[in-house]
């Protein structure tokens, strides 16, 4: 299985990931973010992807509940948005919340409804979402994806 190793500082992190996934990394002065795109024929419908982005946490911002809440709330501004769930959750042995959101969009002519799952986690003064999206006709047959990219992503301490 590949794996990605981050060598910037704000990419401090690595994981494995499925063959076939292309991977890119974008690097800003305030952000940065890992994409994994899967395979086009897996999910005609709206593509796979898998993303990790990072941005640099507010002072004193320490409450993920909170964190959560409120990136639910700027997302809720898609009047199809649905918030499934919402639960406390650990990733890489630390402390995360998952949200589960629900939305549909236009494409080609066509509605296409897409889950997403979000994992929300802070450390070493960043907040670190890690983003999986799909059709809702795709989403579970390849959650495994996501399922392998948790099980391996551990933090270069």
């Amino acid at each position: 299985m590949p794996e990605y190793n981050g060598q910037q500082p704000r990419l401090n992190f690595r994981f494995s990931y499925p063959p076939g996934w292309e991977l890119s990394e974008e690097v800003e002065s305030d952000y940065a973010e890992v994409v994994l795109d899967g395979p086009e024929e897996a999910d005609p419908d709206f593509g796979l992807t898998l993303s990790i982005a990072v941005f640099d946490a507010a002072p004193g911002e320490t409450n993920l509940r909170v964190l959560a809440g409120q990136y639910a709330e700027e997302r809720r501004q898609q009047a199809t948005l649905q918030i499934t769930s919402q639960r406390a959750v650990q990733v890489a042995g630390r402390p995360a919340e998952e949200l589960e959101l629900r939305f549909r969009i236009e494409i080609a002519d066509e509605t296409v409804t897409v889950r997403q799952r979000v994992y929300l986690l802070l450390e070493y003064g960043r907040l670190y979402e890690i983003n999986y999206s799909a059709s809702q006709a795709a989403f579970d047959r390849h959650a495994a994806a996501l399922d392998g990219l948790l099980e391996s992503f551990t933090f270069h301490d």
